[in-house]
C-alpha cells in the first residue's frame, strides 16, 4: 500500500508534467497495481496513460497501453471490448517492427479469441506468438554466441 500512496502523491502533483513522462508515469503505476491484484486502478491509470501517449503520438506506448487495455477487459470478461483494442494494438507493433510487443498482442488476441469460442483463431494466434518468440530466443542465442567468440578474440 505504500507503494500505491506514493503514486497517489505523485500523479496527484504532477499537473504541468510533460505529457510523455506523466504517461510513464501511470505506466508505472497501472503496472505496479496489477502485481498488487488492483485491477480497477490498474484500468483508471491505463486509460489516462493512453490518454496522454495518444496526445504526443507515442505509438509503442498506446500499442502496450491498448494490450494491457484488452488484457483488463478479458479479466473482467468483456471479451468482445479487448478485440477493437487488440487489432490496433498489433497493427501499431508491426508498423513499429516491435516483436516483443507483436508476441504479446498475438498472445492476448490468442486469449479473446478462445474466449469467444473461436479455438481455432486462438490456436493460430499463440502458435504465430510462440514461433515469433521461439525465433527470438534463436536469435538471442546465436547474437549471445557472436558476442562471447568476438570477445574471446581479446
Amino acid at each position: 500500500m505504500e507503494g500505491q500512496s506514493w503514486f497517489e502523491a505523485l500523479l496527484a502533483r504532477s499537473d504541468g508534467v510533460d505529457e510523455d513522462v506523466r504517461a510513464r508515469a501511470l505506466g508505472t503505476a497501472s503496472l505496479v497495481a496489477g502485481v498488487r491484484g488492483d485491477y480497477s486502478c490498474v484500468l483508471v491509470w491505463t486509460e489516462e496513460a493512453l490518454a496522454h501517449y495518444r496526445a504526443v503520438g507515442a505509438e509503442e506506448g498506446i500499442a502496450w497501453n491498448l494490450t494491457q487495455l484488452a488484457t483488463g477487459a478479458l479479466l473482467f470478461g468483456r471479451p468482445e471490448e479487448a478485440a477493437p483494442l487488440l487489432e490496433e494494438a498489433e497493427a501499431l507493433h508491426r508498423k513499429l517492427g516491435n516483436d516483443g510487443g507483436l508476441r504479446r498482442v498475438l498472445h492476448v488476441q490468442g486469449q479473446q479469441a478462445v474466449d469467444v469460442g473461436d479455438l481455432e483463431r486462438g490456436r493460430r494466434l499463440m502458435r504465430e506468438s510462440a514461433e515469433l518468440h521461439s525465433g527470438s530466443a534463436t536469435s538471442s542465442a546465436r547474437r549471445a554466441r557472436s558476442t562471447r567468440s568476438a570477445t574471446s578474440s581479446w
